[in-house]
């Protein structure tokens, strides 16, 4: 476990001795961040995890020219001792092959998520966009770009 935050954030990162299946996940290693609430709990929200990814977006794109755009498709967050990686792909639809995406994400200074994804940048998917990560719930996450690229607001939710 390591030292509280300015936030009252701890990261809890789990090592079974052999990989541990649980209602049919199996898990080799497992991060959590906790949150202190007061002097006697602490709010857990499992910080890896395979979601599915909702993006909508307004942009110029090699799909429709000017005008909205949409991404759809799985992503893997695996939290790490400060920052984490997402990696997947997304089908923007209209016949066309599936994108890697990737990315990553840490806990700002001021206790909100910030990360970068590449492959959703409809112009280019080699460029790394800057984005903003709002924990919901234990399960659920908004994405929102936080560049001068386009407009992109995504929403990710935990699969079981």
């Amino acid at each position: 476990m390591s030292s509280p935050d300015s936030f009252g954030r701890v990261v809890f990162h789990l090592l079974p001795r052999a990989p541990l299946t649980l209602s049919s996940y199996t898990f080799s290693s497992l991060y959590l961040a906790g949150y202190i609430v007061d002097a006697a709990h602490i709010r857990m929200v499992e910080t890896s995890g395979s979601y599915g990814l909702s993006a909508g977006q307004v942009a110029t794109n090699e799909f429709t020219g000017l005008g909205p755009a949409a991404a759809l498709g799985p992503v893997t967050a695996v939290a790490g001792d400060g920052t984490g990686t997402l990696t997947g792909f997304v089908d923007f639809g209209g016949g066309t092959a599936d994108i890697p995406v990737s990315g990553s994400f840490a806990v700002g200074s001021n206790g909100v998520f910030v990360g970068t994804f590449t492959g959703l940048d409809t112009a280019s998917d080699t460029v790394a966009d800057n984005f903003t990560f709002y924990l919901v719930d234990d399960t659920r996450v908004v994405v929102i770009e936080t560049d001068n690229t386009q407009l992109t607001l995504g929403y990710l939710e935990l699969q079981q």
